[in-house]
Parts: C-alpha cells; sequence; structure tokens
C-alpha cells in the first residue's frame, strides 16, 4: 500500500512508468512555430534587420561605415535622427553594441552635460 501512495504522490515511479515521458515534458518544436529555439544564425540576422534603418540613416549622414571610424552626435540629434523615443542614452546601447561588432565603428553619443557616452 505504501507503494501505491509514493505512486500516486509522485514519490516514487514504478520501473515501467519511468520509461514513459510526460507530453508536456517533451520538447517537440514545430519547425516556423512561435516556440521554434532560435538559432544563433537567426539571431543575428534579426539583430542586423532591426538596425538596418539606423544603419542606412548613418550612411546617408555619415557616408560609408569605415572599421575604425568614430562617430560623435548629440543625443537630441540622434533621437531625431533616428527616431527614438527615450530620450537617454541608453535607448542607443544596442545600436552602439551592433555597430562595434559588425562594422567596428565607435558611435558616440554626447548630451548637454557634456558626458560622452560610446
Amino acid at each position: 500500500m505504501d507503494e501505491f501512495y509514493q505512486w500516486l504522490f509522485g514519490t516514487c515511479q514504478r520501473a515501467e512508468d519511468r520509461s514513459k515521458v510526460h507530453p508536456l515534458d517533451q520538447e517537440l518544436v514545430v519547425p516556423g512555430s512561435i516556440y521554434e529555439e532560435k538559432t544563433t544564425e537567426n539571431k543575428e540576422k534579426e539583430k542586423g534587420a532591426s538596425f538596418s534603418t539606423d544603419i542606412n540613416i548613418l550612411t546617408q549622414t555619415y557616408g560609408e561605415l569605415k572599421p575604425g571610424m568614430e562617430i560623435e552626435i548629440e543625443l537630441n540629434k540622434a533621437c531625431d535622427l533616428l527616431g527614438r523615443q527615450r530620450r537617454r542614452t541608453d535607448a542607443f546601447k544596442g545600436l552602439q553594441n551592433f555597430l562595434l561588432q559588425d562594422y567596428n565603428v565607435t558611435l558616440i553619443i554626447t548630451s548637454r552635460k557634456n558626458k560622452r557616452h560610446g
């Protein structure tokens, strides 16, 4: 009887039940579904696509983005140019990191407080 209670309350499993996997424990992923695991390649594509508009605007304004290039821009101008609602330098952290990693371009945002962020 003790074995039955242990099995009933999940403290012990019968040998035949150990081989069975509960459907919710299985990691079945349907390709193209919202549950599909994102690979590193997919994440990189999404990241690049999300900054493509910003990169196009920077290219039109400052010319071709060359490795080792530094772009220094005031916060107000950056918000107007790149269309950010949040008027803080931290709104550009993702773009700064992306430019540095993929283009080797340093984006420096200056605020009225004369602090350089980048």
